[in-house]
Formats: structure tokens, sequence, C-alpha cells
């Protein structure tokens, strides 16, 4: 069976201005890796090769609980590491996860996501991003999302994923996580870290070439509700 062709990596945005602060105009930890982790040259964050729809639980309990397997995937994309009911329970109105976004190439920038509207349907995130934790402003704009769209963000490739679980250390605590290894391109992956306890934005993201790591996106502060 002829393994499937890597998918086409997108190139990003141009580098994180130096200002105090700056608005982060697209809150999902995909679209806030690919603005961070865009600080280093000519590195890019896998993007989404389709969207399809995944096997999820109903809405009717609202608390779906932690996974013990992941959930079913479409044709030709590795399994998901929640659901959108998941996703939803994990992020009620007040929920924030704080980033620290590293790069080779530059100094750190701190992100913050924090949820203001949360219903059946979707959300609401506004942002705020600064190069120190403690100096970040309040959060701005919001965002709407569906809980779907959200979900979708962490669908990769079949072929060019590998899926295991592990604990990840980060300064917000230890998780026990569904760790998936993308193939991003010629000599470089992007690994992503998804904590089991609750559903979202991953707890890490390293993106190495040829070995060396050269963006981070880690976790420092989350609010998220435990499944």
């Amino acid at each position: 069976m002829q393994r499937p062709a890597a998918p086409a990596l997108r190139v990003l945005g141009s580098p994180i201005a130096r200002p105090p602060t700056r608005r982060v105009r697209s809150p999902t930890f995909r679209g806030m890796a690919q603005r961070i982790l865009s600080t280093t040259a000519p590195l890019a964050v896998l993007l989404l090769a389709a969207c399809a729809a995944v096997g999820d639980a109903p809405a009717g309990d609202p608390s779906p609980g932690a996974a013990t397997s992941l959930p079913t995937a479409a044709e030709g994309l590795a399994p998901p590491p929640y659901t959108w009911a998941q996703l939803r329970w994990s992020h009620p109105v007040g929920a924030s996860v704080t980033s620290r976004n590293e790069s080779a190439r530059s100094e750190p920038v701190f992100t913050r996501m924090t949820w203001v509207e949360s219903s059946d349907e979707g959300c609401a995130i506004a942002s705020a991003a600064g190069p120190g934790l403690e100096t970040l402003p309040p959060v701005e704009g919001a965002a709407p999302q569906a809980w779907a769209q959200l979900r979708d963000h962490a669908l990769f490739p079949a072929g060019a994923t590998t899926v295991s679980r592990e604990p990840r250390e980060t300064p917000a605590g230890t998780f026990d996580c569904w760790k998936y290894v993308v193939e991003s391109g010629p000599a470089a992956t992007t690994t992503f870290w998804f904590a089991t306890e609750s559903a979202g934005a991953p707890v890490d993201v390293v993106v190495t070439t040829s070995g060396e790591e050269t963006s981070r996106m880690l976790l420092v502060e989350s609010t998220r509700r435990a499944l």
C-alpha cells in the first residue's frame, strides 16, 4: 500500500513586533502557534490537511469524562485527542489558558486566551499577548468559534502522524498526555502533547528541524475544567 504523501506546509506570517503588548487576532491554539512560532525564520507549523466528521459524544451529559481511548477518526486522519463535547466541558465562561512561546531567534512571548462566552454550539475567546507574564494586559476581543471547528484544529493526516501516550511536565503541572508527532516537512517534525484530563490546546508544542528544537509553545497557567 502506497504511503500518503506528506501534507504541504504553509509559510507563516511575519515575526511579531516588539512593542510591550500586542493583540492576538486568532485566539485558537493553532492560530496562536502559527503566529508565535513564526518568529523563527522559515519554520512553519503543520496545518490542517482535511476537514471531516469525527465520531463524537452526544450533547446529553454535560460531563463526558476523560477519554481512556481516542475517538474514532475519519478515513485518512489520525484520531483526535478529544471530542467537541469534552472540549465544551473543559471551557466554561472564565476558563483561561496562558502559554510561553519560545523561538531560537527571539525573546519569549506570553499569550493568554480566556473564554468569555460558552454555549452548546460554540464559544467566544478573548486574548492578550506580551513579553512578560506579570505584565500581560487584560484580554480583549471576542472571536466566536464553534466547538466542532476548534476540535478540528487537532486533526492531522494519519500517514504523517504517530500517536502515543506519556506524561509531560510543564510550569502548570505534570500531565498525562496523548503525544502526537507530526511530520511537517523534510527533516521537520511538530510534536503536540494534549492533556488527557482536560480537552483543548496542547500543554506543550515543540518544533524541530534536523533534530534541533527551533520553536516551542509551553503551558504556564490553566483554569480549564477537568473532565
